[in-house]
């Protein structure tokens, strides 16, 4: 089984990989990767998309990894999913996106991982910037920290707002200009007892704000333009969940899952109070500190899995059956 984000699409594609498997030189070894891929619509049979990209990863003999990936579009490409409303679209504007990281060599009892990333669009003056670091320290063969510390931030991010059924029985399609701000902070802890069992914490905080600017009306032909619509859509969201997991392979194929949950999210919208509209909060340390205050779910649950082997049964069978 299996969960498909979009239906109704068809992708073609093309690429050409040049790739160094035996050391030579300061690498051990080389990948590098040349593609390109047409999207459009089954139905109707429409273009929507066209890519471009080249990534390369390459390993030293020191084992230090790097890679970097560049993306563009460059042409304009058509939304069918965005409008929310069936038949509808909206024109992306030509776009590239490049970025870069480093991993060292993981033997080492302390690392850093880190990830750097641009992604533009002209027509909006849109830019993202992204990136994340990674230290990981490993005390020993049983125990290991982990920490990353991820931050995006979207600049004139072009998106739905909401629709409405307009005087002509058309469906009005609001779309908005916003700056989007990303945080997402996750720690892991892993102790392994012996090959057997093990125990591992995880807990992660995601927050995002999204401040609107300028609001525009879909129009026929996937375009933009201005808008009356002047609603407060700013809104904050927060998830902070803790995971712990016991795990015991108690036998080949078998194993009890041991398993602690808690979850707290909380949704923040601009308020009125004496008349003054309050904005969310744009202070990451109030904002944690206001979540962490907030009513937390947990739950707890043990799951048992227990392997049968039908061939080894059927020889303990008595004879006959």
């Amino acid at each position: 089984m299996g969960f498909l984000r979009r239906n109704n699409q068809i992708e073609d594609g093309f690429e050409v990989s040049y790739n160094i498997y035996e050391p030579t030189w300061i690498f051990l070894d080389w990948f590098n990767e040349l593609w390109f891929s047409y999207e459009q619509l089954y139905h109707p049979n429409t273009f929507t998309d066209f890519d471009l990209g080249f990534q390369t990863r390459v390993q030293f003999k020191n084992y230090l990894t790097s890679w970097m990936n560049m993306h563009s579009s460059p042409v304009s490409s058509y939304d069918y999913y965005e409008p929310r409303v069936d038949g509808r679209y909206f024109r992306k504007p030509p776009a590239y996106n490049f970025n870069l990281g480093l991993s060292p060599d993981y033997r080492k009892a302390f690392v850093v991982d880190f990830r750097v990333g641009i992604w533009h669009s002209d027509e909006y003056n849109q830019t993202s910037y992204y990136g994340n670091i990674s230290p990981r320290l490993r005390i020993n063969d049983k125990l290991m920290f982990i920490l990353r510390f991820g931050y995006d931030t979207d600049i004139n991010s072009i998106g739905y707002v909401t629709d409405t059924l307009g005087s002509d029985q058309n469906s009005d399609i609001i779309f908005g200009k916003r700056d989007i701000q990303t945080w997402e902070n996750v720690f892991d802890a892993n102790y392994r007892f012996n090959n057997k069992s093990s125990l591992a914490l995880r807990a992660r905080h995601y927050w995002i704000t999204v401040n609107y600017s300028e609001f525009y009306d879909l129009l026929e032909d996937g375009n933009l333009e201005h808008s009356d619509y002047h609603y407060n859509n700013d809104f904050g969201f927060n998830l902070f969940n803790i995971d712990m997991i016991y795990i015991w392979n108690f036998a080949p194929g078998s194993e009890i899952n041991i398993v602690w949950k808690n979850a707290i999210n909380t949704y923040e919208e601009p308020e009125m109070v004496n008349s003054i509209v309050q904005d969310i909060e744009t202070d990451y340390f109030k904002n944690l500190n206001n979540i962490l205050n907030a009513p937390a779910v947990n739950s707890f649950s043990i799951k048992l899995l227990y392997y049968l082997d039908y061939q080894y049964l059927r020889k303990k069978s008595p004879p006959g059956i």
